[in-house]
């Protein structure tokens, strides 16, 4: 997986913009982005949506979702896609989600997931974190404003 200073440089260059102009229009230091860019400073998340508004690309600021350690340990990771693929594999995991409707139903009934439901149970979280992904992905694929 890319850092995100490979991710900065590489929607800076698709926008077609210098260092300069990325400067002009984030109102960041031309040193600032270079540092950004080659990992010698950290890029908060703030100059990240920044970086997403002023290149036209809100792709970025999932591409660096991605790369927080909180979000790894919650969701795993996915390669950006087409419209077609990202919207075609949401709606597979929204099919796949619903196969699990009447079991969800019945393991919450009592509210309590006890030892006998708990496996199935983590076979419908890991299906939710599927759905979350794919969600992510159209909303990557779909671009959108930032």
């Amino acid at each position: 997986m890319a850092d995100i200073g490979e991710y900065l440089y590489a929607s800076r260059r698709k926008a077609g913009l210098t260092q300069e102009a990325a400067s002009e229009a984030t109102g960041l230091h031309v040193r600032t982005i270079q540092r950004y860019e080659y990992g010698e400073l950290v890029c908060p998340d703030d100059a990240i949506w920044l970086f997403a508004k002023a290149y036209k690309d809100p792709g970025l600021c999932y591409r660096a979702l991605q790369l927080d350690p909180v979000y790894q340990s919650i969701l795993p990771g996915y390669e950006p896609s087409g419209v077609p693929m990202a919207a075609l594999n949401l709606m597979a995991r929204l099919h796949s989600l619903e196969d699990y409707a009447n079991d969800m139903i019945t393991i919450l009934a009592d509210g309590e997931i006890d030892s006998t439901e708990d496996e199935r149970w983590q076979e419908i979280t890991k299906a939710v974190k599927r759905l979350a992904v794919a969600c992510l992905q159209v909303l990557e694929a779909g671009g959108g404003s930032v």
